[in-house]
C-alpha cells in the first residue's frame, strides 16, 4: 500500500476510534457534559449523605426542592437548617417534564428523602402544540430510554428524536453539549444552557439586585419569552402529566409530596389574564384534592420590588420567602 493511502486509512481509522471513545466516554457519563445542569446538581446533593442513607431523623425531616430556575434563585436551602436538611434540586432551562426525568434519575442512584417540594410554574403548564420547555430539552441531555418516557406524556416522536448516538457521528450528535462545556459564549439563545454562576452547596444560587432601568428591561425580556403561552392561557398537555406523575412517583418512594405555586410579580401574574388566573388556582386545588397532596400559594408571597424580572426573585426576596416556606412546611412526616 502507497504511503498516501496507508496515511488516509490510518487517518480514517483514528477518527473512527476517536469518535467511538468520545460516544462511548459520554454515554458512560466517564465524560459528564450530556446535562451539565443535571450533573453539576448531582455533585453537589452527593455530599449531603443524610439523603442516600436508610436513617432518618424524625425531628429533622430530608427536604429536597425541585423546580426551574424560579426555585434555583429562590430557596436558600441552607437557611432552613436546623428544622430540616434541606436541599434545593432547582435548576435552570427546566419544568416539569425534566423534572420528572431528573425525580426517576436520582431515585435510580438511591436518592432517599422525606418531603418532596415541587414547584408549580403556571407558564410551563400551558397546554401548547409542542410544550414550552422542550425549546430547552434537547437530545443530546437525555439519558437512554427517556426519549420513549417522554413519549408515554403526550411528546410527540418529532418533539424529541432518539437520543442514542451513532458510533461515528459523536462529534456531530454532541455538538451543543461539547459547545456547552467548553465554549459556552458561541452558543446562541436556549441552545446555551450552561451558566456561569454555580449553586453553594446546598443547591442555592444567588440572585441579583437589580435597578429599575434594568428590571423593566428584564421584564419586558420575560414577557416577549413567555408571550406564547398567555394567549387564552389553559394547563394542560405533558407538563401536567409529568406534575403528576412526579407526584404518584415521589408517593411511590415513601416521599411525602407537596405543591407550591411560585412567586410572580403583579405584572406578570397579569400576562394571563382574569380567566387565565382563575385556571391556574383551579388546576392547583384539583391536583392537590386528587392526590391528597398539600399545596402552598405562595404566587403573592413577596413584593414586586423583590423580582428581578417580574418571576425571579432577588437575594433578599430569596431571603423573605426561605423564612416564611418553613413556617409553612410541614413540621413531621407521615409514614
Amino acid at each position: 500500500m502507497s504511503r498516501p493511502r496507508t496515511a488516509v486509512v490510518a487517518g480514517i481509522v483514528s477518527f473512527c476510534a476517536l469518535q467511538i471513545a468520545l460516544s462511548s466516554s459520554i454515554e458512560s457519563d466517564t465524560l459528564p457534559i450530556r446535562d451539565p445542569i443535571y450533573t453539576e446538581k448531582l455533585g453537589r446533593l452527593q455530599k449531603h449523605p443524610e439523603f442516600w442513607c436508610e436513617t432518618i431523623d424524625p425531628a429533622r425531616p430530608r427536604l429536597l426542592v425541585i423546580g426551574s430556575s424560579r426555585t434555583q434563585l429562590l430557596v436558600d436551602a441552607r437557611r432552613l437548617e436546623p428544622a430540616y436538611r434541606a436541599f434545593n434540586f432547582g435548576c435552570s432551562s427546566c419544568g416539569p417534564i425534566t423534572q420528572l426525568l431528573y425525580l426517576q434519575r436520582l431515585l435510580d442512584a438511591g436518592l432517599r428523602a422525606d418531603l418532596l417540594a415541587i414547584e408549580i410554574h403556571p407558564a410551563l403548564l400551558a397546554d401548547l402544540a409542542e410544550p414550552f420547555e422542550l425549546r430547552w430539552l434537547h437530545p443530546h441531555r437525555l439519558r437512554p430510554g427517556e426519549s420513549e418516557r417522554l413519549q408515554t406524556l403526550g411528546c410527540g416522536p418529532d418533539a424529541i428524536s432518539a437520543n442514542r448516538c451513532p458510533w461515528f457521528q459523536a462529534s456531530s450528535h454532541y455538538r451543543l453539549a461539547l459547545l456547552n462545556e467548553f465554549a459556552p459564549d458561541l452558543l446562541p439563545g436556549s441552545q446555551a444552557i450552561r451558566r456561569n454562576r454555580t449553586s453553594d452547596g446546598f443547591g442555592f444560587v444567588a440572585s441579583i439586585d437589580a435597578n429599575p432601568t434594568l428590571r423593566l428591561e428584564l421584564l419586558a425580556n420575560a414577557k416577549a419569552e413567555y408571550q406564547p403561552a398567555f394567549a387564552d392561557y389553559r394547563p394542560g398537555g405533558p407538563a401536567t402529566v409529568a406534575l403528576r406523575q412526579m407526584v404518584t412517583l415521589a408517593q411511590a418512594n415513601q416521599i411525602q409530596p407537596i405543591l407550591f405555586l411560585a412567586p410572580e410579580a403583579t405584572e406578570f401574574q397579569s400576562w394571563f389574564g382574569t380567566a387565565g388566573n382563575a385556571r391556574i388556582r383551579a388546576f392547583c386545588e384539583t391536583l392537590s384534592k386528587e392526590s391528597g397532596v398539600p399545596w402552598l400559594n405562595c404566587r403573592d408571597w413577596l413584593s414586586d420590588a423583590e423580582f428581578v424580572d417580574g418571576h425571579h426573585v432577588t437575594p433578599s426576596g430569596a431571603t423573605r420567602f426561605t423564612e416564611r416556606l418553613q413556617t409553612e412546611l410541614p413540621k413531621s412526616v407521615n409514614r
